[in-house]
């Protein structure tokens, strides 16, 4: 049967994850000779990883399908990476956001939002969420 797209899934700096396996990592050559470590569990056992090609930045698939339950807003929607513009061009009334975690308004570069739910999470609490 159809097997339902892999939920999205983005890196500590909001860049998306690209799910592959090992084998198309390496064959584009890079540091990934020798396989990877996922940067939440250290371990690299598992040849089906979550990629990001800005950072270097990969989570095996078992701390990626954990982080991608986590890396949702309290109703279970997929968090979109909002850029401060985003977030400005979004709701021109309240161009600042304030993380529904932390509680923090600081002026960051981008929110992890739930445009629906009006949830935010700051990249700090979203980082601290997707490697828990």
């Amino acid at each position: 049967g159809m097997t339902a797209p892999p939920p999205m899934l983005y890196c500590p700096k909001g860049h998306i994850l690209t799910p592959m396996v090992l084998m198309e990592l390496q064959d584009r050559g890079g540091g990934y000779r020798g396989g990877y470590r996922c940067d939440a569990c250290r371990e690299g056992s598992c040849v089906e990883l979550y990629h990001c090609d800005h950072c270097c930045y990969d989570l095996c698939r078992p701390c990626g399908t954990r982080a991608t339950r986590r890396s949702q807003c309290p109703n279970g929607h997929i968090l979109l990476r909002f850029t401060a513009d985003d977030i400005a061009a979004f709701d021109k009334r309240k161009p600042t956001r304030t993380c529904d975690v932390c509680g923090d308004s600081d002026a960051v570069r981008f929110m992890m939002v739930c445009p629906g739910c009006d949830y935010h999470i700051c990249p700090k609490c979203y980082r601290t969420t997707i490697l828990e």
